[in-house]
């Protein structure tokens, strides 16, 4: 599965947090270069400013929001706008912007009221999608080849 990676949230280095998987970048059909993910000091501090209950409660399940969304959408397509969205006792988005240059980096992180992402999903906005647990993700490639003796 690769290096592990952790997010030092007291950083004021840029720092990767994840990458795209393929099966949401086929699906949101997004031309990118590279898949990873990062994330600017800046960025923390927004999130521990403007939403500091979300920071607190669930900035430590960042990585597993970016393996394991329970829904995606994309707001624009030009630079591209990626919400990834999972369900804990509060619904967390993950913003994440795309720019020209194929650059993938976290842009917010907060709370979506229930009504909010009911209304995403009814509009097409949003898509579930069920890839599994971030322990099946090596393992969902290989299920199929039969193992000779």
């Amino acid at each position: 599965m690769g290096k592990k990676i952790n997010i030092d949230k007291t950083s004021h280095q840029t720092q990767l947090v994840g990458y795209l998987r393929n099966e949401i970048i086929n699906q949101l059909e997004i031309d990118i270069v590279s898949k990873e993910i990062i994330i600017y000091p800046g960025a923390i501090k927004h999130i521990k400013e403007r939403h500091p209950y979300t920071f607190k409660k669930y900035f430590h399940k960042l990585i597993e929001i970016i393996k394991v969304p329970d829904y995606i959408g994309i707001v624009d397509t030009e630079p591209y706008k990626i919400e990834l969205i999972k369900n804990y006792k509060d619904n967390i988005l993950v913003a994440i912007k795309i720019e020209e240059d194929h650059e993938a980096f976290i842009s917010s992180m907060y709370i979506i009221a229930q009504t909010a992402l009911e209304k995403r999903i009814e509009s097409g906005r949003l898509y579930k999608i069920n890839l599994g647990s971030a322990a099946d993700l090596g393992r969902k490639r290989y299920k199929n080849i039969k193992k000779y003796k």
